[in-house]
C-alpha cells in the first residue's frame, strides 16, 4: 500500500509450497558377491546417482560398485527440491581355486591342491580328508564326492568346488556265518559291497520261512525273530543286486547262525 493523496493498494499471490526430503536409508557395508537389493529414501520421485545404483529404481549391485567406498546420491529436482548423500561400503571377495574335478581307483589318493589368499579354509564334506582345515588336504573318498572348499576374509566368503569320481568294480558279498551273542564282534550279518545301486536280501529258516528282509546296506540281521532270539542253526538268503554300471546279479547261498 502506497500512501499518499492518492494511496494506492497491491495484491499478490504467494504461492508455498512443502520442501522436499530426501534423505536415505542407510545400507551397508556389502561384499561384492552379496545380492543386489533396492535402496530406501524417506519421499518418492527423484533420481539416483553413483557407483552400481540404478538412477530410476535404486537398484543397487555390489557386484557393480567400486571396491571402497561409493557416494550414493538420491536427488528430489524442483524449486524446493533436496539432495542426500549416503557411502556404502563394498569389501572385495577373496580368491580361491582347487583342482578341476578327478577320476580316482577305489583306495587311491588325490592331493585337493588350492590357492588362496586367506589363512582360513573350511572343506566340506570332511569325510575321506586328512585335514578338513588345511589349504591342499589329501583325499581318499570311499564313493564319489563333491568337496566344497570356503574361505573368508573380513566377513567375506567365496567357494570352490571339485567333484571326485571314485571308480571301483562292483562287488558284493554275504558272509558264511555271524554271531550274534552280544560281544560287538560279527554281531550283525551285513550284506557287503562297492557299487550298489539297490538290492534286496531275504534270509529264510530250513522250513521255508523269511525270517528276515533288507534292501539297505545299513540294515543287517540280528539274529532274531519276532522279537525272539533264533536258535544256532543255518539259514537260506536270496540276494538280488543292481550296480550302478548297470549290470545285476542274483545269488543264494547259506550262513550259519552260532552263539
Amino acid at each position: 500500500t502506497t500512501n499518499g493523496p492518492c494511496p494506492t493498494q497491491y495484491v499478490y499471490d504467494v504461492s508455498i509450497l512443502p520442501s522436499a526430503n530426501a534423505s536415505i536409508t542407510g545400507a551397508g557395508p556389502f561384499c561384492s558377491n552379496d545380492l543386489p537389493l533396492i535402496l530406501q529414501a524417506l519421499n518418492t520421485g527423484g533420481t539416483w546417482s553413483g557407483p552400481g545404483v540404478d538412477p530410476a529404481t535404486g537398484y543397487f549391485d555390489p557386484a557393480l560398485a567400486n571396491i571402497g567406498s561409493n557416494t550414493i546420491t538420491y536427488t528430489i529436482n524442483g524449486s524446493c527440491g533436496d539432495a542426500q548423500s549416503i557411502t556404502i561400503v563394498v569389501t572385495d571377495v577373496p580368491l580361491v581355486s582347487t583342482i578341476n574335478d578327478t577320476i580316482i581307483v577305489f583306495g587311491n589318493s588325490v592331493n585337493l591342491y588350492s590357492t588362496s589368499s586367506v589363512a582360513t579354509y573350511i572343506w566340506s564334506p570332511a569325510g575321506g580328508l586328512d585335514c578338513s582345515t588345511c589349504l591342499s588336504p589329501i583325499a581318499t573318498p570311499d564313493e564319489s564326492t563333491t568337496y566344497t572348499i570356503t574361505v573368508e576374509e573380513n566377513g567375506c566368503f567365496a567357494t570352490a568346488q571339485v567333484n571326485i569320481m571314485v571308480e571301483y568294480d562292483p562287488v558284493v558279498y554275504v558272509p558264511n556265518i555271524f554271531s550274534p551273542n552280544g560281544d560287538n564282534n560279527n554281531d550283525i550279518l551285513f550284506v557287503r559291497g562297492k557299487g550298489i545301486e539297490k538290492f534286496t536280501f531275504v534270509v529264510y529258516d530250513r522250513w521255508g520261512e523269511k525270517v528276515f528282509q533288507s534292501i539297505s546296506l545299513q540294515n543287517g540281521w540280528d539274529g532274531s525273530f519276532r522279537g525272539k532270539e533264533m536258535n544256532p542253526g543255518v539259514f537260506m538268503y536270496y540276494l538280488d543286486v543292481d550296480f550302478k554300471d548297470g549290470t545285476t546279479v542274483s545269488k543264494k547261498g547259506d550262513v550259519t547262525l552260532i552263539r
